[in-house]
């Protein structure tokens, strides 16, 4: 790897780090066993990976290490607040790789974007990250002597919040990143 590939590589999770920072802080604290009604969050790692490949993965897990433990007040070397965060790191990551390992889309269509394939990749990022946080969550922190815990309401509104986090940021970056980008700086369009 030359220097200007460590140079970007750097730069590009350093930039993931900061976005998914910026997300959890305009979120706020999610409401432990409800989330929120939108997770900015996941939507910001998925448009990460999406833009940047797999190589951000470290900016988006430290990302969202550093704001569970500073916004949050969560312990850094906790396993379950580990698997929490690894979670969310990788849930996009994972419907990512599926989609394309089953060649439901390379979310190109002969240089244009296929919108249709990125509402379902969506989806299926959201279906991920609920049911691993889910799993998670009744394994290492659900108390069986207690009845709150709620395992639909827990999937309805994780589910809920994980689906508009990432439209609400897809449709942010293809209706104002992507028009900016392509008026005040054409030569960083991507050709694919």
């Amino acid at each position: 790897m030359d220097g200007e590939t460590t140079r970007n590589l750097i730069y590009n999770n350093i930039f993931a780090l900061l976005l998914v920072l910026l997300a959890t802080f305009i979120n706020g604290k999610p409401i432990p066993f409800i989330g929120n009604m939108v997770w900015l969050q996941i939507g910001v790692i998925l448009l990460m990976y999406l833009l940047l490949t797999h190589k951000v993965f470290l900016g988006c897990f430290l990302g969202v290490q550093l704001s569970a433990s500073i916004l949050w007040g969560w312990e850094v070397l906790s396993f379950s607040n580990l698997v929490i965060v690894l979670i969310s790191s990788l849930s996009p990551l994972i419907a990512i790789t599926i989609m394309k390992f089953f060649q439901l889309s390379n979310f190109f269509d002969e240089g244009r974007l296929v919108f249709q394939h990125l509402i379902f990749l969506a989806i299926f990022t959201a279906v991920c990250n609920t049911l691993f946080k889910f799993l998670s969550y009744s394994y290492f922190e659900a108390d069986p002597s207690n009845p709150s815990f709620d395992a639909l309401l827990f999937i309805e509104r994780y589910f809920i919040g994980d689906l508009l986090g990432c439209l609400v940021v897809l449709f942010f970056a293809i209706w104002v990143v992507v028009p900016t980008i392509k008026r005040f700086f054409p030569k960083l369009v991507p050709s694919e």
